[in-house]
């Protein structure tokens, strides 16, 4: 029996589509969500099955990545991230780390950022999972916002988005 680390990482998330006509952007898509598991007892000839969880197009969230098999104590899934909000609706989605939250097309709109998923998990899959949630659009009074929530990522919770400023105010990705 050896002891190994096993890094399992979910399939990122496509960001969302804003419109040309209004200006407005579409969030920014969330990272997969990602487990570092460290000293895992494995035979060195035992077979674990490994499914690799793909990215999402435009508007699409990220495959699940699962190491093992349930009933297993090391049956590892990490959650693929949630797709970015778009127009008309706005609010990022769940998933490993949250997708950003759309421009608003009315004036003092707000759209959520999604929320994380992976440490919802059962077992290791939550205890030693890592995800963040989708940064927000928060309104501000114009009719045209342009800016939009950044993705969340496996270190930080994305960025808010707030209308003017430097790149159209867009929030960073976590």
């Amino acid at each position: 029996t050896s002891e190994v680390d096993v890094l399992v990482v979910g399939g990122g998330a496509g960001g969302g589509v804003g419109s040309a006509g209004n200006n407005t952007h579409g969030g920014g898509g969330g990272a997969g969500g990602l487990i570092l598991a460290p000293g895992l007892a494995m035979d060195a000839d035992e077979a674990v099955t490994v499914t690799i969880g793909g990215g999402g197009a435009s508007t699409t969230a990220g495959g699940d990545t699962t190491f093992g098999a349930a009933p297993s104590p090391w049956y590892l899934i990490a959650k693929g991230g949630g797709d970015g909000g778009d127009q008309p609706r706005g609010d990022g989605q769940a998933g490993g780390s949250g997708g950003g939250g759309a421009g608003s097309q009315s004036a003092n709109a707000e759209a959520s950022g999604g929320a994380t998923t992976q440490g919802q998990q059962s077992g290791n899959s939550g205890n030693l999972g890592v995800g963040y949630a989708g940064g927000a659009f928060g309104g501000g009074g114009n009719t045209v916002a342009h800016s939009a929530g950044g993705g969340g990522g496996a270190g930080a919770v994305g960025g808010q988005a707030s209308p003017g400023g430097g790149n159209y105010g867009a929030g960073n990705g976590g």
